[in-house]
């Protein structure tokens, strides 16, 4: 595992590194866990891959 320390910029904007962007794919969903956000994969890639339900909001 790997952590990083960035800053946003002045519009709220964070650049994913391109690394960690290969590996989630163009679609990702965020998932607020109230003491942190994870990235996951985006639906094309967990659809049927998972047992866990995921409540999902646009």
């Amino acid at each position: 595992m790997e952590a990083l320390v960035k800053k946003f910029d002045s519009q709220g904007r964070r650049l994913i590194p391109r690394e960690i962007r290969k590996k989630l794919g163009d679609e990702v969903i965020i998932v607020d866990l109230g003491d942190r956000v994870e990235l996951l994969p985006g639906k094309k890639q967990i659809c049927g891959s998972s047992s866990t339900a995921l409540r999902l909001t646009s």
